[in-house]
């Protein structure tokens, strides 16, 4: 012990399994009494050197929602944490090895129309399992911000989906969902079912035989009728002699007055019809909002 400016100091140093560590004991008087050393004393006896053990994990808590499909199981928790776990021996993992793992999840502002709220990324790597977490902290920046709209998902939540390389043109059967699609709500399930349907609708009208009619009616011909724009398509399109004739699933309908207007429709597994009409060849009224991008 020595004594330094007013106080008194004791130093001790010691080598553990090959580190060298120093204990510093500064007292308030440079002569500390017979009771305070005893006291200092009793504490050193207490001390021990050595690995803190790691206490025990606390168990997960149990999330707030679950759902699956298309081979993925997700699991919701109310921190924002979502966890996608992945049946690797799916034509889905399969599909998605070696790609940029795209992942999202959404709820709503309104059902009638619909309003989405995302949040998405594709900086993952694709693995049996993979989580994310969404929350202001984790908000995507340029370039893998979502671009519609500005406002985030937050649990609980209506879906999520699994991104992946998808089809443009119409009639390719990647063009209309994602890669995986698992509704959590009801209204998850309605939004999917309806948006694609809207996406069928939105790339039919830029296929190429929609794109002859409209360029020829920019010109200033008369629409052709609905058999003759039907012909040479595949069997699900199918002609329609009133505007609001109803389809089966799957199906889309073709109107025209023969003039300057053509109607086609489509309607979603609960019953909805959605619809595109082609004025003088130019997009018309359509109830697609925010489901697909109409031009």
């Amino acid at each position: 012990m020595q004594a330094r400016g007013g106080h008194a100091e004791a130093t001790r140093r010691f080598r553990l399994k090959g580190r060298q560590f120093e204990l510093q004991i500064a007292f308030a008087s440079p002569d500390p009494s017979a009771a305070v050393l005893r006291q200092i004393n009793t504490l050193l006896r207490s001390l021990e050197v050595g690995a803190i053990a790691t206490p025990p994990a606390a168990a997960p808590a149990r999330p707030l929602q679950r759902g699956s499909g298309d081979g993925v199981e997700v699991e919701v928790h109310r921190s924002g944490l979502v966890t996608f776990h992945f049946d690797t021996t799916s034509e889905l993992y399969r599909r998605l090895q070696g790609r940029p793992l795209a992942l999202g999840c959404l709820d709503f502002d309104s059902t009638d129309p619909w309003e989405p709220n995302q949040w998405s990324t594709s900086t993952k790597t694709l693995a049996a399992t993979v989580s994310i977490v969404i929350n202001d902290a984790t908000r995507p920046r340029p370039p893998y911000a979502t671009l519609e709209p500005a406002t985030e998902a937050r649990p609980p939540l209506a879906g999520c989906y699994v991104g992946g390389s998808q089809g443009r043109r119409w009639n390719d059967p990647r063009a209309q969902r994602a890669a995986a699609e698992i509704a959590l709500t009801e209204a998850g399930r309605r939004f999917f079912d309806e948006r694609a349907v809207a996406r069928d609708l939105a790339l039919f009208v830029r296929s190429p035989k929609l794109k002859a009619v409209r360029r020829a009616a920019k010109r200033g011909a008369d629409a052709p009728s609905a058999a003759s724009i039907r012909s040479g398509l595949p069997p699900r399109v199918v002609t329609q002699r009133e505007r609001r004739q109803p389809t089966a699933a799957g199906e889309i309908g073709i109107w025209s007055d023969r003039g300057i207007l053509i109607e086609v429709s489509a309607r979603s597994a609960t019953g909805k019809r959605l619809f595109i009409q082609l004025r003088d060849g130019r997009i018309g009224d359509h109830n697609l909002g925010m489901l697909a991008f109409v031009f």
